[in-house]
């Protein structure tokens, strides 16, 4: 359910599309596929816990939402402003955010439609 392969991201990065939130960054990449998750945490995000904390926060927000991330490759990047939320509230932010960009509605973990 990740992205491993150099080629994965740079595929992504290179076809997906890009949207900004005021807390993450979202390059999405329609696919057919099982949805594939990649996190790239800045080093002035913090120190390698604080990175691996939030890495381990948006794993299981994917693993808990997976209906709303289907048929997509995503990579998502953090930004400051989200250092030192607690989960639910981090969780609320990351699915918004992620909903306005894609042009769709989350609602109980599921979504309404999917837009190019």
């Amino acid at each position: 359910m990740r992205l491993k392969k150099q080629s994965d991201y740079e595929r992504v990065f290179r076809s997906g599309r890009l949207w900004r939130g005021k807390c993450f960054q979202f390059r999405v990449l329609v696919t057919s596929q099982e949805p594939r998750i990649g996190i790239s945490v800045s080093r002035r995000y913090g120190n390698a816990v604080v990175r691996n904390r939030v890495k381990r926060m948006i794993r299981e927000i994917f693993r808990c939402h997976k209906a709303s991330f289907s048929g997509v490759d995503l990579i998502i990047q953090p930004s400051s402003r989200c250092r030192g939320l607690e989960m639910a509230r981090f969780e609320r932010i990351l699915l918004d955010e992620y909903a306005q960009g894609m042009g769709t509605e989350v609602k109980d973990g599921k979504r309404s439609d999917i837009s190019n």
